[in-house]
């Protein structure tokens, strides 16, 4: 597992909620508070790359909490998108779950329901900083889980819905679901992921392949 890894669920697709989960590993911990600072800062974006404009991610963001696997972390928050872990243990990785409520249409954001998912990782990966450097050396993981039969709307769905991202793939089921890696944070957030049935448009050009992807113009018979 890398030393910054988020694993995503899609489980809850009647209520529009992905559920995250954010594991940062101890030997990560000491790298990012080696220079004498004891809380680790979490943050999530206010801008989305191509698109500067200040938008307010973190109001979709639910039920924040951070544990060291035996009890929990405190927290204070800093400021709308910015929370602060106080009383840090370093003898034992770090998790942080959340709860984002998607159900945004644009393309800058995430959507999720029992049709097709969408999201751009900087609506659903909390940053991970520290009070004075960012741990840009860190490779970032991001594994996401394929939904349980019972969520979607029928078993055609369940065995056509497939996962489609720009992300390296790292170890991926034949739907795409599994495990991708990203050399930071910032090559994570340029890559958004989407779920669903799609349409393949191929063709070459130049002697050169392309692929063109289309979601929701299906026409079932």
């Amino acid at each position: 597992m890398s030393p910054i890894h988020y694993t995503i669920r899609l489980d809850d697709m009647h209520g529009h909620r992905f559920d995250v989960s954010l594991s940062i590993q101890k030997a990560a911990l000491k790298k990012i508070t080696a220079n004498g600072q004891e809380g680790l800062i979490l943050q999530l974006p206010t801008w989305i790359p191509g698109s500067y404009m200040i938008r307010d991610f973190s109001k979709h963001l639910e039920n924040l909490k951070i544990s060291n696997g035996t009890n929990l972390a405190s927290l204070k928050a800093i400021d709308n998108h910015t929370w602060q872990i106080n009383d840090l243990s370093l003898g034992s990785d770090l998790e942080v779950t959340y709860q984002v409520y998607a159900f945004d249409t644009s393309v800058r954001t995430a959507y999720l329901d029992q049709t097709r998912a969408f999201f751009n990782p900087t609506s659903l990966c909390l940053r991970v900083l520290n009070t004075k450097a960012e741990p840009n050396t860190l490779a970032h993981g991001l594994t996401i889980k394929k939904p349980h039969l019972a969520n979607y709307l029928n078993d055609r769905e369940y065995e056509l819905w497939e996962l489609v991202t720009g992300l390296t793939p790292k170890k991926i089921d034949s739907h795409g679901f599994g495990d991708y890696q990203a050399q930071d944070y910032d090559e994570l957030i340029d890559h958004p992921v989407a779920i669903g049935e799609f349409q393949r448009i191929k063709w070459t050009s130049h002697g050169t392949p392309h692929q063109m992807l289309v979601q929701g113009a299906l026409k079932r018979v």
